[in-house]
């Protein structure tokens, strides 16, 4: 089963004023993680250029809370 189908999922809602929020869709009334458009950005290039390749490696480690 695909982690995803597990629930452990992010959500993300474009604010307002252009930030981005990013909250755990298990924690719906958890805190929720403000990022500008430019810390987004950031992040999207880094996963696009391989970046955060290691995290979905085989044997990486899962974490579930």
């Amino acid at each position: 089963m695909e982690r995803a189908q597990r629930g452990q999922c992010v959500e993300t809602k474009l604010l307002d004023d252009g930030r981005v929020a990013v909250r755990q869709s298990t924690d719906p009334a958890g805190p929720a993680l403000i990022y500008t458009p430019e810390e987004i950005g950031a992040f999207v290039r880094g996963v696009k250029q391989g970046m955060a390749d290691h995290l979905a490696a085989p044997g990486a480690p899962q974490r579930t809370f």
